[in-house]
């Protein structure tokens, strides 16, 4: 599933919007296989754990519920605290 996941994922599409904005990890900006060991790594940590359900880092969401996964890239959003 994972390299399903992984192989229907635009990751070259991430690449172009992160050089052209400049978008960097530790100072540069990633490689299309280092985007691709994060987000595997990201998958892996989902299969271990029965606790968590999403987990995020440099843009990425990985999202998992009743075995099915949804990748995101995100470059904006925002949430609201209803009163």
């Amino acid at each position: 599933m994972k390299d399903k996941l992984l192989g229907q994922f635009d990751f070259a599409k991430v690449k172009q919007h992160m050089d052209d904005v400049n978008w960097t990890w530790s100072g540069e900006v990633p490689s299309i296989y280092k985007m691709i060991q994060v987000v595997s790594r990201m998958y892996d940590s989902l299969e271990k754990s029965s606790d968590i359900t999403t987990i995020s880092t440099g843009g990425f969401t990985l999202i998992e519920h009743n075995y099915h996964y949804e990748l995101c890239f995100s470059i904006e959003s925002a949430d609201v605290e209803k009163v």
